[in-house]
């Protein structure tokens, strides 16, 4: 759970930029499995010239790095749209705060660090004499 100051004080804009930064990842990792697959696995096994064990043990090495680079990019781009949605969670509930501080400000409530919402003191109370004197409609308070 995330306090009033912390929410305050969060700043979704450095998980959008890193979002990008894991976006960007993720791409680089397609192009690396596409070049892979293409220029140097197409190079090697296409033409059906360099056949055995070794070319067979390369294959599968080569395939096997390009499964991992693959999942490195789907991972990469998970990890983009999680912090894009938690970017835009936080933005949603700072708007929410911001909303609620108004509110309250314009009620002469405070909203405190733990959330909490509470009133200034109330103002003591006076105290009406023992017989209290009467003056039209309005009761007289001691000392006045």
């Amino acid at each position: 759970m995330v306090d009033v100051a912390a929410l305050r004080s969060a700043q979704p804009d450095l998980l959008e930029r890193a979002a990008g930064e894991w976006q960007m990842l993720g791409g680089r990792a397609g192009s690396q499995v596409t070049a892979l697959r293409g220029e140097v696995m197409g190079q090697l096994f296409g033409a059906g010239e360099w056949t055995g064990m070794a070319a067979d043990a390369a294959s599968a090495s080569l395939g096997s790095l390009s499964g991992q680079l693959s999942v490195t990019g789907e991972y990469a781009a998970a990890m983009a749209s999680l912090l894009r949605d938690a970017a835009s969670g936080i933005g949603d509930a700072q708007s929410v705060l911001r909303a609620a501080e108004d509110l309250a400000a314009q009620n002469k409530l405070t909203i405190g660090a733990d959330g909490s919402v509470s009133a200034e003191p109330a103002p003591p109370l006076l105290h009406l004499c023992q017989t209290p004197v009467r003056h039209g409609d309005e009761v007289k308070l001691c000392g006045q």
